[in-house]
């Protein structure tokens, strides 16, 4: 990577590759060029910061270059913090929930087509755990060997659920019971990193982060119904309230809705 001061520069070179043997290895070199001043302004992605922070500085006399990339490649722990509720959050929904409710309504291509999604989100865990950005595509997996903290057993359970035998339930279970053992070892390994991590994830997630108020109305009418009720009960009852779009006091006498 060369980097040029800015792009008004004159006499550019154009990026080219070449090949060369050092100690009996061929390695591949790619030339591209970058402009300071844009890259001082731009915000790098996590397969940007992966591939910078591991770069080795040949030429910086003004140590301008190796200061941009210490400052462009700083992990935000804040972020990952709050990225990894959310795949904890979501992995639960999508792999252990609606990966076999798809499975029932028919459609078991969606069911692995779920579980293809919740491989990318546990790595990206496992990744943002060992406070590392992620690299390209291409090197995801390759690039976990590096790790310093990886699930027992993560490969041979990574190619288990990597399979597809067949469009039965028996094999999509067979693919989340792969799933979850790296997925306990997500959650175990984030608890003990964040003791302070919320007990239920979810109701945290969507309470501080989407809803401007912490309970909605619906919520809000079925605690003040549901005092003789248990907590499967209140649930049937805000779930009869949204079904029945019910967001007001003078709907609800309207209505003769059947709760139990």
């Amino acid at each position: 990577m060369i980097f040029y001061q800015s792009s008004t520069s004159s006499n550019h070179f154009l990026p080219f590759e070449f090949h060369a043997t050092i100690n009996k290895t061929k390695y591949e070199f790619n030339i591209h060029q970058v402009f300071y001043d844009e890259e001082i302004l731009s915000e790098w992605d996590e397969r940007k910061k992966e591939a910078y922070s591991n770069a080795i500085v040949v030429c910086d006399k003004k140590r301008r270059i190796e200061k941009l990339i210490k400052t462009k490649t700083v992990f935000d722990k804040k972020a990952a913090y709050f990225r990894i509720m959310y795949i904890i959050q979501q992995y639960i929904w999508r792999g252990q929930i609606h990966s076999l409710r798809t499975f029932y309504r028919g459609y078991p291509e969606g069911s692995h087509d779920l579980l293809n999604e919740c491989v990318q989100l546990l790595i990206e865990a496992i990744y943002l755990l060992n406070e590392k950005s992620r690299s390209h595509r291409k090197w995801n997996i390759a690039t976990l060997t590096t790790m310093n903290m990886l699930p027992n057993n993560f490969f041979k359970n990574l190619r288990e659920v990597m399979k597809i035998l067949d469009f039965s339930e028996k094999d999509v279970r067979r693919r989340i019971n792969a799933l979850e053992k790296i997925y306990h070892w997500v959650e175990k390994t984030t608890r003990e990193k964040y003791p302070k991590f919320p007990k239920k994830p979810y109701e945290y997630y969507f309470k501080k982060f989407y809803q401007l108020k912490n309970e909605c109305y619906v919520q809000k009418m079925a605690r003040k119904l549901s005092v003789s009720m248990n907590d499967n009960e209140r649930q049937e009852l805000e779930g009869q309230l949204c079904l029945n779009l019910v967001s007001k006091s003078s709907q609800l006498r309207k209505m003769k809705i059947k709760l139990f």
